[in-house]
């Protein structure tokens, strides 16, 4: 493949070794400083190129904040209620609550104990009459079971009324809320739906994926509803074979979503109940014309999911299908090295993948999971800007492969998306994408200026799904160092976003790590060490864990007690393996009544003894 000078890339070599799937796993838990190194040695930094990048990105974000920001896009939201504050998460999860609870008396409490004290009356007036119902949402409550006496004259108003009509009226008001601020991310409750509303996308330019709201089964019955969903979604898209795959519809599976045992210690039972259910899957997505990506998940599950991938990749039914996906995480350690074996595998088997590049969303559970296990390190990085850096290392690795690789870039950041455009010069065999809800304006100015194919990501399901979806979200793109939060944020300088440019930004030789994230072992201030856990998630843990197993003198086992006067012992039992009780290790000598009557009087006659010791 060939490309521009000016577009050329530094060593391409630096994951060279990646052939098999264990090749990844080296990469799992590195020092993050070690790492970041690595991904400044695959990409060339150019300063011209930069600053014309950064004199672009000026441009646009200045056309950004000039245009009218509607206020329900999360940008709106995030910039009118301070929802990623603990106040704004405290409601999220109430609202989750509220919809997933039966119990009215557990329903109050929760209202009690979470909405006390946020003053959401802070936010600027929304201009439509659904912006007032959601404000007013937020306002009763935020405000109605407030202590404080500052309060505004209608917020007392509404505060006695509510008070003589009771909590149930403010249980409806939430619920009413809630159903109101989920239609605005949500594209619809079904497919069918989906499909209408997504009509006005399509004329503009935009093509969909669908993401079948829910989160992971908990039980045979969920996987079994979850699976039936997306094979209802996928009939449910109209076929059209005149239109290239790269144009079409496409659909993310959540492989915990059709399994409910969809972990690493389930390695056998995924390959056999998983598989089928996938490529049953992916042969009606391949008959509807439509790519189906399999969705990212928690860092323990990637391998599975990679596994499972290879073996789709080699199914003779699915050879001709252009349309298989897989979403790989940026903040992932390991997710560079992930795009070099998705680019070797797809080679090797003649294919050409759809993938799909995201920052990620789970990070705060990798976090604490690493801790709680006092594991050797994090699965992923603990400072953004490394995130924002391994971004456009895969972007890179990815438009390198792009003979067996269609990239897809998920991302709102102005300045990986001018820096993906710079590299791409004038092909467009790639695509960007934007979550529905977000990220409307940028895309809008981008492909107004120059033809370019992007897709809007789009929740379809029930609102009662929403919650744990828009929380993420909110995790993810609401801190105030989030190019979503700031892009339409007057108060941040443009030149103070661009300063997060993670090719300025970085010294790869002074590189400096979140000094509020320790290491797990160090976990603790007082100095004490974490307990070290064993990532038992990490199949090559768990193999070398077991030949450890296998090493050890097992046989031969030869068990009596210890009694003062008595050697002999006649009645014996043998002892087996609890969990394969045919092997017998070796065998137990009983005591008899005589036995312990015996050490019980030994016990005795010491006693006198230990009393004349001196302590």
């Amino acid at each position: 493949m060939s490309h521009d000078k000016q577009h050329s890339f530094s060593n391409s070599d630096q994951f060279k070794d990646i052939v098999a799937v264990k090749d990844i796993q080296k990469y799992f838990r590195m020092p993050e400083a070690e790492m970041v190194k690595l991904l400044f040695a695959t990409l060339n930094n150019n300063d011209l190129a930069r600053k014309k990048i950064h004199k672009e990105a000026k441009a646009l974000i200045k056309v950004i904040r000039e245009k009218p920001l509607s206020s329900l896009s999360i940008e709106g939201l995030l910039l009118q209620y301070n929802l990623n504050s603990e106040e704004g998460i405290a409601l999220m999860c109430l609202a989750e609550a509220l919809l997933r609870v039966p119990d009215v008396t557990t329903i109050n409490r929760l209202i009690e104990d979470k909405l006390g004290t946020p003053d959401w009356s802070k936010g600027q007036e929304s201009q439509s009459a659904l912006g007032h119902a959601m404000q007013w949402g937020l306002i009763l409550t935020g405000k109605v079971l407030s202590k404080t006496d500052d309060v505004h004259h209608m917020q007392n108003v509404l505060k006695s009324v509510i008070a003589k009509l009771g909590q149930p009226a403010l249980r409806k008001a939430i619920h009413q809320f809630m159903r109101v601020f989920a239609s605005q991310f949500v594209l619809g409750e079904t497919l069918p739906k989906a499909l209408k509303v997504a009509k006005k996308g399509e004329f503009n330019g935009y093509c969909y994926s669908f993401d079948m709201l829910g989160e992971a089964a908990l039980t045979a019955e969920d996987a079994a509803h979850y699976f039936e969903s997306y094979i209802d979604a996928i009939k449910s898209i109209p076929k059209d074979l005149e239109k290239s795959i790269y144009d079409r519809p496409g659909i993310s599976v959540k492989i915990s979503a059709i399994f409910e045992r969809y972990e690493t210690s389930q390695h056998e039972a995924v390959v056999t109940e998983v598989l089928p259910k996938l490529k049953t899957l992916c042969l009606l997505a391949k008959e509807h014309h439509v790519g189906l990506v399999i969705d990212a998940e928690e860092a323990d599950r990637l391998i599975l999911s990679l596994e499972l991938l290879e073996l789709l990749m080699t199914d003779k039914d699915l050879k001709d299908w252009l349309g298989l996906g897989f979403a790989v995480q940026a903040y992932q350690k390991r997710s560079v090295a992930v795009i070099q074996w998705l680019s070797k595998r797809a080679r090797k088997h003649q294919k050409r993948l759809m993938v799909r590049l995201v920052k990620g969303a789970y990070w705060d559970t990798e976090i604490k999971e690493a801790q709680v296990m006092g594991l050797s390190g994090y699965p992923v990085y603990t400072e953004k800007e490394h995130t924002d850096l391994a971004y456009l290392a895969c972007a890179h690795h990815m438009i390198e492969a792009n003979d067996v690789i269609y990239p897809m870039f998920a991302t709102h950041n102005v300045l990986s998306v001018l820096t993906i455009k710079h590299w791409l010069g004038k092909r467009n065999d790639f695509e960007f994408q934007r979550l529905h809800g977000m990220g409307e304006q940028l895309y809008k100015q981008l492909m107004s200026q120059s033809p370019l194919r992007c897709r809007i990501y789009a929740p379809v399901g029930p609102h009662d799904d929403l919650l744990p979806y828009l929380v993420r979200r909110l995790l993810e793109n609401g801190a105030t160092s989030s190019f979503v939060n700031q892009i339409v944020d007057q108060n941040v300088p443009i030149n103070t976003m661009l300063a997060s440019d993670p090719l300025m930004s970085i010294d790869p030789k002074n590189i400096i790590l979140n000094p509020k994230i320790p290491l797990p072992r160090h976990l603790f201030k007082s100095g004490r060490i974490n307990s070290m856990g064993q990532d038992l998630k990490n199949h090559e843990v768990v193999l070398d864990l077991a030949k450890q197993m296998d090493d050890l003198p097992w046989e031969d086992l030869d068990v009596k007690p210890l009694i003062v006067g008595v050697k002999q012992f006649k009645d014996t039992q043998p002892i087996t393996n609890p969990a394969k009780r045919s092997h017998v290790l070796g065998k137990a000598y009983k005591a008899t009544l005589k036995d312990v009557d015996q050490a019980y009087q030994a016990a005795k006659a010491m006693v006198p003894k230990w009393q004349a010791v001196s302590i």
